[in-house]
């Protein structure tokens, strides 16, 4: 599914002129007209997951800025338009704050794609996180999700396993496209030299294709 976007520009062929010669020729006011762009078909993917979890950080390193320093929350919604080849991507953050929570369902049967960012170091939170996340399986059925377990360079960190029971990952169906990914993507120290970003977007790009 893809949100309504302008028609394709419109484009008119030249008139062509018969010469007396018998040649053709293009009207001499015509000739600097550029053709129209050919719109690339959109994308959607809808990135959500609980406040502080790396959802405007993660839309950041995409469109390749540098992370913010601190948490920042975000007040209502984020997006960001990246092109490919073939289409373009649109990724949509709406907050995660308790009070936004209420807006994810209605945006949920609109994209391609769901992202769901995880604190893999905030257990305190991860019912909320889980409770959260099953919601939007429940009311898209067929949507493929990609689950990022964020903030893997931090030492208390859950495993991947952990957060695959935790996140009650093992009892979804398995005919449907769940995906759970590690990722750092504003690794705390120099250490950690992988943040994950550029498999996720390999991912969405496969799940988009």
């Amino acid at each position: 599914a893809s949100s309504p976007c302008p028609g394709p520009q419109e484009s008119r062929t030249p008139g062509v002129q018969e010469a007396a010669n018998g040649g053709w020729r293009i009207p001499e006011d015509e000739e600097d007209e550029e053709p129209a762009l050919e719109e690339l078909e959109q994308r959607e993917v809808l990135v959500l997951g609980l406040d502080g979890s790396g959802k405007s950080t993660f839309l950041r390193v995409l469109s390749g800025k540098p992370p913010l320093e601190g948490h920042i929350p975000t007040w209502g919604f984020n997006s960001v338009r990246l092109p490919t080849k073939d289409f373009e991507v649109d990724l949509l953050e709406i907050g995660g704050s308790q009070n936004l929570r209420f807006y994810w369902k209605e945006f949920v049967n609109e994209v391609d794609v769901l992202v769901f960012m995880v604190d893999s170091a905030d257990r305190l939170r991860l019912p909320w996180a889980r409770q959260e996340l099953h919601k939007l399986l429940d009311k898209d059925p067929d949507l493929p999700v990609v689950v990022v377990a964020n903030k893997q360079d931090l030492s208390e960190a859950m495993s991947m396993v952990e957060l695959q029971q935790e996140l009650g990952l093992q009892a979804i169906n398995s005919q449907r496209e769940v995906f759970l990914v590690a990722a750092s993507i504003a690794p705390a120290g120099p250490g950690f030299e992988d943040p994950g970003s550029v498999q996720i977007w390999k991912l969405l790009l496969e799940l988009l294709s």
